[in-house]
Parts: C-alpha cells; sequence; structure tokens
C-alpha cells in the first residue's frame, strides 16, 4: 500500500511538473528543432514565440505559413516588422512596404527608421521625415539625419540643437567636417578674388553640397579656373527656391527668391537641385545632383559667351534673324544667300561678323564662289583651317522656315565638334584664347540684373 501510494504521488509530481514547465520544454524542442506535430499544435494554442520561430526557419520566405508566423511575432520584434517590409518592398507592393517599414521604425528599428526617412526625402515629403526625426536618441546615424532634415526644413534652431548634440556625443562625426566647409545659416562674406567673375554655389541638401565641392576640386585643374572663381557653397532650404517645373523638363525656379540676400558681390549663381536639366537663365546656372563636371563646365562656358553648337529650339532669339553683330565668341549667326559684290568686299564685310576675325589666316577662304556671287563657308582644302564651318546651332530655326526665304545659318570657327556640342567633348585651345582676348566681351547678364529690374 505505502509503494502504490509512493508511485501515485511521483506519478502526479512528475504530472503537475511537466503541466508547470511544458512550456519550457516546448521551447528547447522548437528551438533545437526537435518538436514532433503534437509539440507543434501545442506552441501554436499557446502562441509561443519559439513556435513561430520555428515556423519561419521551416517555411519559404514569403509563403503564408513564413507571414503568418512574422505577422505574430513582428509585435514585439520590429526587426521582423522590417523583413516584412523587405518582403513586400521585393514584390512591389509599396502600400504594404511603407505600412511594416513604419511599424518597424515606430517600434525603435533604427535601420528602418534610415530607410523610411530616406524614401520619404526621395518624394520630397519632407515633412513625413521631419516628423520622424523629431524625437530620436543619441544616435550618430539618426542624429545625421536629424541635422540634414532641419536643413530641408529651413529650421535654424533645430539645426543648431542637432549639430551641438552630434557635436558633443560625437565630435569626431565626418558630418562635422562635412558641415565646416559651407556656409549654412550665416552671413556669407565674399572674399576678394583676382577672377573675371565670382560664382557663388548653392545647394539644398548636405549631399548636394559636397557634390558642389568635387565638381569646384576637379575644376581646379581646368582652363576655366582662369576665369572664374567659386565662393564658399551656401546652402538653401528647397522650398524656398520656388521652383516649378518637372524632373524630366530643365530646372525652372522664381528668380525673385535671391532678391533678399547678400549676394552682390557674386556674378552668378550656381543652385545644384535634385532633378531637372541644366541650364542658364538670368544669370543663375541649374545643375542637378546627376550632371556631371562636364556638364557644369557646358554651362559655364555660356555664362563666358559661348553658345550651344547643337540644335537650339526653333523658336531661340538667336537664331530669329541674322546677327547685326557679333554676340558670341563661337557663332556668328548669318544669312544664307549668294552674295553679290567683289570678293574682298564681302570678304571684309562679313569678318567684321566674325569675333575670330583675326585668327583667319588671309590664304583661308571664307567664301565659295557661286553663279554670279558668293556662297559663305571654306573650302574642304582649309577644313584644318581657322575659317567658317556650318554649325549646327540654328538647325531647328532653319528647319521651321523651310518653305519660305529668309533661312540663316550659324558659323562656328573651326570643323570640329566640341564641348559646346557634346559635354564629353573638349574645348578648343582657340576657344581659350578668343576668351582670354575678350573677357568680358560676350559674358551673360549676371544675377544681379534681376534685382535691379526688381527695384
Amino acid at each position: 500500500m505505502v509503494w502504490k501510494n509512493l508511485v501515485i504521488a511521483i506519478f502526479l509530481f512528475c504530472t503537475v511538473t511537466c503541466i508547470i514547465f511544458f512550456d519550457d520544454i516546448a521551447n528547447i524542442a522548437f528551438q533545437r528543432d526537435i518538436a514532433p506535430k503534437w509539440v507543434q499544435i501545442y506552441g501554436e494554442e499557446r502562441q509561443l514565440a519559439s513556435y513561430y520561430h520555428f515556423v519561419r526557419r521551416h517555411s519559404e520566405l514569403g509563403d503564408m505559413d513564413w507571414l503568418k508566423a512574422s505577422v505574430k511575432l513582428s509585435q514585439q520584434n520590429p526587426t521582423i516588422a522590417a523583413e516584412i517590409a523587405n518582403f513586400y518592398d521585393k514584390q512591389g507592393r509599396e502600400e504594404l512596404y511603407l505600412f511594416w517599414l513604419n511599424n518597424a521604425a515606430q517600434n525603435g528599428n533604427e535601420k528602418a527608421l534610415v530607410e523610411l526617412v530616406n524614401y520619404y526625402w526621395q518624394y520630397q515629403q519632407y515633412d513625413k521625415a521631419e516628423r520622424l526625426l523629431s524625437i530620436i536618441p543619441d544616435n550618430k546615424a539618426l542624429l545625421e539625419l536629424a541635422v540634414a532634415s532641419a536643413l530641408i526644413e529651413g529650421n535654424k534652431n533645430n539645426y543648431l540643437q542637432r549639430i551641438n548634440r552630434l557635436s558633443r556625443h560625437y565630435p569626431n562625426a565626418e558630418l562635422l567636417n562635412v558641415v565646416s566647409h559651407f556656409s549654412i545659416f550665416e552671413q556669407q562674406l565674399v572674399a576678394a578674388k583676382s577672377c573675371p567673375i565670382n560664382i557663388q554655389p548653392i545647394a539644398t541638401r548636405l549631399a548636394d553640397l559636397s557634390l558642389l565641392l568635387k565638381h569646384i576640386e576637379t575644376l581646379a585643374s581646368s582652363q576655366i579656373s582662369n576665369f572664374v572663381c567659386f565662393e564658399k557653397p551656401l546652402y538653401q532650404p528647397i522650398e524656398s527656391l520656388h521652383c516649378f517645373h518637372q524632373e524630366s523638363e530643365r530646372i525652372q525656379c522664381k528668380i525673385n527668391v535671391w532678391q533678399t540676400h547678400s549676394l552682390t558681390d557674386v556674378n552668378y549663381l550656381l543652385v545644384m537641385y535634385p532633378k531637372g536639366g541644366a541650364n542658364v537663365n538670368h544669370g543663375i546656372i541649374y545643375i542637378d545632383q546627376k550632371d556631371t563636371t562636364d556638364v557644369l563646365v557646358h554651362e559655364l562656358l555660356h555664362t563666358l559667351g559661348f553658345v550651344d553648337e547643337y540644335p537650339l529650339p526653333s523658336n531661340h532669339q538667336r537664331c530669329a534673324q541674322e546677327q547685326k553683330a557679333p554676340f558670341a565668341h563661337n557663332i556668328a549667326v548669318l544669312e544664307d544667300k549668294v552674295y553679290l559684290g567683289e570678293r574682298e568686299s564681302v570678304r571684309e564685310q562679313i569678318l567684321q561678323q566674325l569675333p575670330w576675325r583675326e585668327r583667319i589666316l588671309a590664304s583661308t577662304p571664307i567664301l565659295k564662289p557661286e553663279g554670279q556671287g558668293w556662297r559663305l563657308g571654306t573650302d574642304k582644302e582649309k577644313q584644318n583651317n581657322i575659317g567658317l564651318f556650318p554649325a549646327r546651332t540654328c538647325l531647328g530655326k532653319r528647319q521651321a522656315n523651310q518653305e519660305n526665304n529668309n533661312k540663316i545659318l550659324a558659323f562656328k570657327p573651326l570643323n570640329v565638334r566640341t564641348k559646346l556640342e557634346y559635354f564629353e567633348l573638349d574645348t578648343p585651345a582657340l576657344y581659350w584664347q578668343l576668351l582670354r582676348n575678350n573677357t568680358h566681351q560676350y559674358l551673360m547678364p549676371s544675377h544681379l540684373v534681376n534685382k535691379q529690374m526688381m527695384q
């Protein structure tokens, strides 16, 4: 009888112990991947985290079991919420991707927070990014994002608070070195420089300020550095530019936004905008973050008085009629006709319209006999000389006017393609010589003209 009672007691003790500690036993079975089916059923009923991890390990990424288990675990594990977001991102399901990425970010996953902020910046949803970064821990990556967000918002107080936090906690942060090279929320002091023209670089994001600095460093070894000087890059909040172009169009922004800035000692502004086509307008050079240094040189050449050698729009004013006087270093727009008169007399008449006339040898023809007169152009035998060669500049206008008799042609001094036609090509030595001899002759109007017009 005693033994019987003892066995019953032991059995009851073991049963109670198993019941009390069975979750732990099941957890061990799941962790070691030895859980039989009945333990799996128990784990699902008890909603054990180890069970859901077990299911994820034994399921294909993205299948229903993996997804259900991941959703359960994400309630306590923001890293798994980020994994779900990544799955939906690869599926191209943007709404669910953003939902789970936001879930992970809100629950403390720093990688997800960085990714979400960058997403909002990419689509110019700056207010949403700023809300995410308004209260953050003293984490280096997040503090750097918060500094950049304050700049985008143009919030000087937030910028100063965040940059000070960064410098206190991470005095060796690279961002601190980066911002030291730029004028940010400070009065811009223009240094006296011995350059024909001064240019003020401006960007709307820290990354773009760094890109501008790299362009400037590259240009230091270029011929163009003999003619232009760049000031310390200046930060400007993107919203303050009031740009109104589509991404596929050339960059267009309101020109009166600069009237309140003390930039009276610089001739031109160089604005880097996130996306848009490069151009020069009212003394403001626009490029985007994907433009190369070659593109920048092309636009700078415009400010210095060079005209495109690829077809301009058919309504461009430079191709509307024959020029009355030279207007650019590299292009002359003349009437396409048979010129009548003595050869020397006609030659002298045409030479007066060519900025490069002094470089043309007397032995190099610029007229070809046709009928009773002369047609403009240098013979093929002299194609390696400086002369008068067709440029594509006004082909658009010519095609638009092909049904009337008032046709014009653009001419250039060399029978070669240059950077004014293709960004990647070189600028001929002749062009630099012409610019050196008459640096200020054909400069585009300074941005200061805009200020004068507004007064």
